[in-house]
C-alpha cells in the first residue's frame, strides 16, 4: 500500500508513522524545506487532561489522545531531553480570574518538544519526506463509481505542484495541513495565532515554582501549572538563544483570524500578566526580565474548526475514495495528533477502528454540513 501525506507537522507525521507501522510506504510532502516548520516548531508544549464537570466528549478524546501520545513518546523519544512526565497543577479560572473551585493535580501531565516527535515519526521505516513541495492541486486520476461500467478500477490520486507537474501519486492521500487545507477540501477552518514566552531556568526561577510533594528520587521535582495559560518549568535542552541550558516556557495568547503570526510587545505583556496571575511568585522576576530583555518569545499559527475538535477521517468515501484529512488540532496538537493519525491509518488500511461510533462522528470531516 502506498500513500501520500500533505503536511509535515504533528498531524501529518502522526498519520505517516501510523501507516508505516502497518507496512505502508508513505511519501510526506511539505512546502517547507524541513519538517515541523509551522506550529509544530513550538519550543515545548504541555500535555494535560481537559477538565469538564460532566467529563464531556472533548475530555474523553483528550484523555485517549494523551495516552496515545505518551506511548509514542516512550517508544521514540529520549526522556528528560525530548519529553518528561512532570505532573501539573490545574487551577480553575472563570472570567480571567481564579475560580473558587479547588485545584486539581494531574499526574499524567508531561512536557514534550513537538518538533522532536515529528522528526521521530518521520524517521520510521517506510516514510519518505520531500521538502520544498509546493502542492497546487490534488486530483483523482482514475476511479469508476460503483454500478458504472468497468467499476473495478482502484482509485489513484495525483498531487501536482505549481508548474502542474505530478510530483506524487498513490491510492490514498491525506491532507494534514493547517488552514491551507481549504485550498483542496471544503472545510471551514480558522487561523488562531499564538505567542509564548520563555527564558533561562535559573536558581531564582526555581524558587518561584512549587516542588512536587513526594517526588521520586531522580525524577523532576518541579511541576507544571495550568489554568489560564500554563507554565512549564525546568525544560532541558536547547531552545532559541538558550544553547544547552534548561528553560521555562509560558503562554499562550489566542489571536483569532490573524493572517500571520508574529511576536509583538502586546503579546509579550499579555503572557507576562497571565503568568503573574497564574503563579504570582514569578511577578518580580518577570518585571526584571522584561526590562533587561532576557525574556524571549515564539509565535505560531494554529488551525481550529468551529467546534474546536479535529477533522479526521474520509472526506467522501463514495465520490472521492482514498481522500482523507487530519487537521484542526488547534492548541491541542499534542493531545490529538497521534490519536487522529491512528484513526486515519485504520480507515485507510481497512483495520478495525478502535474509536467509538460517537467519537468517530465527533471527528467526521463532513459533520459541519449536517
Amino acid at each position: 500500500m502506498n500513500a501520500i501525506v500533505i503536511g509535515a507537522g504533528l498531524s501529518g507525521a502522526a498519520v505517516a508513522s501510523a501507516l508505516a507501522q502497518r507496512g505502508a510506504q508513505v511519501t510526506v510532502l511539505d512546502a517547507a524545506s524541513a519538517p515541523a516548520a509551522g506550529a509544530s516548531s513550538l519550543p515545548v508544549g504541555l500535555m494535560a487532561p481537559h477538565v469538564s464537570k460532566d467529563d464531556n466528549l472533548t475530555s474523553q478524546l483528550v484523555r485517549l489522545g494523551l495516552a496515545h501520545t505518551t506511548r509514542e513518546a516512550q517508544r521514540l523519544l529520549v526522556e528528560g531531553t525530548d519529553w518528561q512526565a512532570c505532573g501539573a497543577l490545574y487551577t480553575p479560572f472563570k472570567g480571567g480570574q481564579p475560580d473558587q473551585q479547588p485545584s486539581v493535580w494531574f499526574d499524567s501531565a508531561a512536557w514534550i518538544k513537538p518538533a522532536a516527535l515529528v522528526r521521530a515519526w518521520l524517521a520510521q521505516t517506510g516514510v519518505s519526506f520531500v521538502g520544498n513541495a509546493k502542492v497546487q492541486r490534488i486530483a483523482l486520476a482514475s476511479f469508476n463509481a460503483p454500478g458504472a461500467a468497468n467499476s473495478t478500477t482502484a482509485p489513484l490520486w495525483q498531487v501536482f505542484d505549481a508548474t502542474d507537474q505530478c510530483i506524487a501519486q498513490a491510492p490514498a492521500v491525506v491532507v494534514a495541513t493547517a488552514t491551507a487545507t481549504a485550498q483542496w477540501l471544503p472545510l471551514q477552518l480558522h487561523a488562531v495565532a499564538g505567542q509564548v514566552i520563555y527564558g533561562a531556568w535559573t536558581d531564582a526561577w526555581q524558587k518561584t515554582n512549587p516542588q512536587r510533594e513526594g517526588a521520586k528520587t531522580g525524577k523532576p521535582s518541579h511541576h507544571a501549572v495550568n489554568g489560564n495559560g500554563h507554565f512549564i518549568p525546568a525544560v532541558s535542552g536547547v531552545s532559541g538563544n538558550l544553547p544547552n541550558q534548561a528553560f521555562w516556557l509560558s503562554g499562550s495568547t489566542y489571536e483569532h483570524d490573524v493572517a500571520t503570526a508574529a511576536v509583538t510587545p502586546q503579546g509579550m505583556q499579555a503572557n507576562c500578566n497571565r503568568l503573574a496571575q497564574l503563579l504570582p511568585s514569578t511577578a518580580p522576576l518577570l518585571s526584571t526580565a522584561l526590562q533587561d530583555g532576557s525574556v524571549q518569545a515564539w509565535a505560531g499559527q494554529r488551525c481550529t474548526t468551529r467546534d474546536r475538535l479535529p477533522a479526521a477521517g474520509a472526506v467522501n468515501a463514495s465520490i472521492q475514495p482514498g481522500l482523507y484529512v487530519s487537521t484542526g488540532m488547534g492548541s491541542r496538537g499534542l493531545s490529538f495528533a497521534a490519536l487522529c493519525g491512528e484513526y486515519v491509518a485504520q480507515c485507510i488500511m481497512g483495520d478495525a477502528v478502535t474509536l467509538s461510533p460517537m467519537m468517530q462522528k465527533a471527528l467526521d470531516p463532513t459533520r459541519f454540513k449536517q
